[in-house]
């Protein structure tokens, strides 16, 4: 018992360090300061109106309105909230795992979330995804124990992590969705999760808990209303291919060596779970990392694209706790080869935990030294300071695309320079600002999809005004300086 927890407070130790170290070091970028303006709106109902045209729903904003309030809009401040999700869903897997297969299956398991550099990548980002990662295994967690034994305080809990989930972004809908399949198809087939009384919970109990996150959720039907009939705002997400999925994969392994490894002990891990008559919980775990993948792939296939690598964070807890157990299959045939009987199976069984844990750490240490030592985001607090210190006051400034304008604003502390999005293709108000200006500049931020470059307005700048430079000085942004030709002659 000592040793479980000393290695759990390593663990946890250890992810605690990486998604808090360089925390504050780069810039926010363009999605974590529409964060920022988000939580900025005057009033909570304010965040939850425009909610109808973003496709994370308000949960997030507000708890990082009254964070910023408490301590300010720093990038360490802003965030903290999603380093310290990120540690909580190291521990919360940690116990899924615990009580799905035992505390060696769930310390695996941790430590797989705690060296993820896709999970650590969204634990220091000020942005929703490290949250839904929290949630989402809390929900999972408070299902088995409504399985297991479906007191108030396991009910109370998953209503309280689901609905929250479900709040935060709509993919938490595949969540739940996951969990009702395997209810209704155990329960259709009488193999579900037993309870540990070795009774089965009852369906009424089930249905009456998903009747009140139904009645709960009736608020954000509207956002998700909005959000299923205005495509344009997902008109960015490209429709997804098997390469693409592939591509994800390794991004949420790794690298292509540990999407390897993790697939080899995932294919352990359902051979022995066929195996042992685990195969409800292998049906579990398949159905976890399924839904919030396969489905939004099929819908963005038939319909439109809605499959993007970073919405489908929830899934990932599946393929670690699979893998995790896939360890364990491992560790235990080792423990019992006969060539090796007269080692004490104990440390048999040690040593190939102890030798995957080496693995992965060395396999992951060289992903997370290329990732803390390269610049990972535009950097919009330098530009903005090159800027003010160029800017003369009658100067216009046009942001390209429009959701970068509250991040610049974020940095920018010329308050005399007029500040405006500047649209795809350009317009007729757009034009008129032109015209008005003898200079303008327009900061564009390169990080932004295909879709959104494709549409930039490069010829429609030009009508009245030349090019005098165009410098990429920081990373993942373009500055570019435009001037009348009668000021040049």
């Amino acid at each position: 018992m000592a040793k479980n927890h000393g290695a759990l407070l390593a663990i946890l130790f250890l992810g605690t360090f990486l998604r808090v170290y360089q925390l504050g070091t780069e810039s926010l970028w363009r999605d974590e300061g529409w964060s920022t303006w988000f939580a900025s709106l005057g009033s909570p109902s304010e965040i939850v109106e425009q909610s109808k045209t973003d496709n994370n729903f308000p949960t997030y904003y507000l708890i990082l309105r009254y964070w910023i309030g408490l301590f300010g809009d720093s990038e360490f401040s802003v965030r903290f909230p999603s380093a310290l999700a990120g540690v909580l869903a190291v521990f919360a897997i940690y116990k899924v795992g615990q009580l799905l297969f035992g505390r060696s299956t769930g310390l695996i398991a941790s430590l797989l979330l705690t060296l993820s550099p896709f999970h650590i990548a969204y634990s220091q980002e000020a942005r929703v995804y490290s949250f839904m990662t929290l949630l989402a295994v809390l929900s999972f967690y408070f299902f088995l124990e409504v399985l297991a034994k479906p007191n108030a305080a396991a009910r109370t809990g998953y209503v309280l992590s689901t609905t929250t989930l479900v709040y935060c972004h709509v993919y938490g809908l595949f969540i739940v969705l996951a969990q009702n399949i395997y209810y209704l198809t155990t329960a259709f087939l009488g193999k579900a999760f037993r309870s540990r009384d070795g009774t089965r919970p009852g369906s009424g109990g089930w249905v009456l808990l998903q009747a009140l996150l139904l009645v709960l959720y009736v608020p954000a039907c509207i956002l998700l209303v909005g959000w299923i009939s205005s495509p344009t705002g997902r008109a960015w997400i490209t429709l997804p291919s098997l390469s693409s999925v592939y591509f994800d994969f390794i991004a949420y392994s790794g690298s292509r060596w540990l999407l390897i490894l993790l697939l080899t002990f995932s294919l352990l891990a359902v051979i022995g779970l066929l195996k042992s008559g685990a195969g409800s919980k292998l049906y579990l775990l398949l159905l976890w990392l399924l839904t919030p993948v396969a489905l939004p792939i099929a819908i963005s296939i038939f319909s439109t694209p809605i499959f993007f690598r970073r919405y489908a964070i929830v899934a990932t807890p599946a393929l670690y706790l699979l893998a995790a157990k896939g360890v364990e299959v491992a560790s235990d045939a080792f423990s019992r080869a006969a060539f090796l009987s007269k080692i004490p199976r104990a440390f048999r069984a040690n040593a190939v935990r102890l030798i995957v844990a080496a693995t992965l750490i060395v396999l992951s240490s060289a992903v997370l030294w290329n990732y803390f030592d390269r610049v990972n985001k535009a950097q919009w607090r330098e530009a903005a300071q090159y800027m003010d210190a160029r800017l003369l006051t009658n100067d216009l400034v046009l942001v390209y695309p429009e959701k970068a304008l509250p991040v610049f604003v974020h940095y920018s502390d010329r308050t005399d320079v007029r500040k405006e999005p500047l649209p795809p293709d350009g317009d007729a108000t757009t034009a008129q600002s032109i015209s008005k200006h003898d200079r303008f500049w327009v900061v564009h931020d390169q990080t932004t999809p295909a879709a959104y470059d494709k549409r930039f307005p490069h010829t429609f700048l030009l009508e009245s005004h030349d090019r005098i430079f165009s410098d990429q000085r920081y990373a993942g942004i373009t500055l570019t300086l435009y001037e009348k030709k009668y000021m040049q002659d």
